[in-house]
């Protein structure tokens, strides 16, 4: 569950930002409304909150949510427009070799949940994969998004062969619904022209997830090269 004392990653008076556990929905579920959310647990403490961007109920890391109408238009069309930048770490299964720019469309529709590629009608994707470190026949890789389709990492490394180690959707079945992928950085302009950088600490289930395949060093280091 949400511990506000260690996962708000920063606050002003337009947003607040914060590290969602995997596992909790930002929205409500569709078909059981009393399944809780991290919206509605933030709301009880900042009062109406706006939301900017999503995460799968499964993906932790950085969440942004506008406190004001004006900061949500601020930050929305920043979405929209693409400068927003957002880099996610991924334990997906396999060696990867090098780094490599998927440009794969995404069908519009889903089936039982799952989307596929689509060359025909899909709608264009790009995702850049940067492999970080290897272990236990798996891969911790660095995925930065340019387009800001719905499962558009765990679609790319599936179509690329290397599906998330835990996905129970596009992976191996499971009922744990945690994904082994988190949302490490966004960059972006804040309402006053400041250039912000969001930093997640890395959350136990992945920590877990890396000890598991091998993968126990520090690669922070690494990481910052790649994401700032």
């Amino acid at each position: 569950m949400l511990d506000f004392s260690t996962d708000t990653i920063a606050e002003t008076e337009n947003w607040v930002a914060v590290r969602k556990p995997h596992g909790l929905h930002v929205l409500p579920d569709r078909y059981d409304s009393t399944i809780p959310t991290i919206t509605e647990l933030m709301q009880e403490r900042y009062g109406r909150l706006y939301i900017v961007h999503r995460l799968d109920s499964g993906t932790g890391g950085v969440l942004l949510l506008a406190k004001n109408a004006a900061a949500h238009r601020h930050l929305n069309m920043q979405m929209e427009n693409g400068s927003v930048q957002k880099t996610y770490l991924a334990v997906a299964k396999g060696i990867f070799p090098h780094p490599v720019s998927l440009m794969l469309p995404i069908a519009v529709k889903n089936q039982k949940g799952r989307y596929r590629i689509n060359f025909k009608s899909g709608r264009s994707a790009r995702t850049s994969f940067i492999p970080l470190e290897y272990g236990g026949g798996a891969s911790l890789v660095a995925a930065k998004l340019h387009t800001g389709r719905t499962h558009q990492i765990r679609v790319h490394l599936k179509a690329h062969g290397h599906p998330l180690v835990q996905d129970w959707l596009y992976g191996t079945k499971t009922e744990d619904r945690r994904l082994s992928l988190f949302a490490k950085n966004m960059k972006f302009i804040d309402i006053d022209g400041t250039h912000v950088i969001l930093n997640a600490e890395l959350s136990s289930f992945m920590t877990d997830t890396l000890k598991k395949i091998g993968i126990c060093k520090d690669t922070s280091c690494k990481l910052r090269e790649v994401v700032l």
